[in-house]
């Protein structure tokens, strides 16, 4: 199996899929390799690149919070944030004036925009986030996950509060303006775990590709772990190798030099 990020990963700089990447797939397909995307994006954007890429799944979104087929079925694996901790969070938030979205699997509710709405309205996000003045009134659905948006300094200082609730959730960040949260012990390494499981290829089969530090877990998870050469620093030194850039098509580089001659090999 090979596990892709998405954004910095697999899309490019302009969020656009790389040319020739369904052809690629299909052939790694063929030859008995799964393709199973880990991202940060809601199910939305699964399904989107699922249904243009003929992929099957399982896949995990939302940061490792759910883990599903294709279109949302069958659900593997789904950890909801607790209400308790939502309160927490929104609280964080409003006494640092940062933006806050909250999403499930098809739905993404935002407050304190402070005009950052524009930017998850990109390529393959069809979820258009719902605009609130108090996100906690008009929530009416369990979250998956939180994003939360701001100056750097503003996200260091909410980040020390939030690591005072300790062992409440798991945050991690994809850069300097954002921060990710998930329950506790929910990431992206949990859910390649939980995949492992579903689909009983080891991890030691596995090859993930990532760049962001939201990343990290599972490439630590993973047999085989790689960085696109436009990763952060920190993910490039955890990885075993680097491929080419999100520019320069390295998943399909990867797959065409690392993961289909191995298969061919056996």
């Amino acid at each position: 199996m090979i596990a892709i990020d998405l954004d910095g990963t697999l899309l490019d700089s302009h969020k656009k899929l790389p040319a020739g990447c369904a052809a690629v797939f299909k052939e790694a397909w063929r030859a008995g390799v799964y393709i199973s995307i880990i991202t940060g994006r809601n199910l939305c954007s699964v399904h989107t690149i699922g249904k243009e890429l003929h992929l099957s799944g399982p896949h995990a979104s939302s940061g490792g919070a759910l883990v599903c087929g294709n279109g949302g079925r069958p659900v593997y694996a789904r950890h909801f944030l607790k209400k308790e901790d939502i309160r927490k969070i929104v609280g964080i938030c409003r006494r640092w004036n940062l933006t806050i979205f909250l999403e499930n699997a098809n739905r993404i509710l935002v407050e304190n925009n402070s005009g950052r709405y524009l930017e998850v309205r990109q390529p393959h996000y069809h979820c258009i986030p719902q605009l609130c003045d108090d996100i906690l009134l008009k929530l009416n659905f369990q979250p998956l996950k939180a994003t939360i948006i701001g100056e750097h300094l503003d996200l260091i200082r909410a980040q020390a509060d939030f690591d005072n609730c300790q062992n409440c959730f798991h945050t991690t960040t994809t850069g300097e303006q954002n921060i990710e949260i998930t329950s506790s012990g929910v990431n992206k390494g949990s859910a390649l775990r939980e995949i492992s499981a579903v689909t009983g290829i080891p991890l030691q089969n596995i090859m993930a590709i990532g760049d962001s530090p939201n990343d990290l877990s599972m490439l630590q998870e993973a047999g085989v772990s790689a960085a696109v050469a436009n990763a952060q620093p920190e993910v490039q030194q955890v990885a075993q190798m680097i491929v080419p850039s999100n520019d320069q098509s390295g998943v399909l580089w990867a797959i065409k030099n690392l993961v289909l001659p191995s298969v061919f090999l056996k």
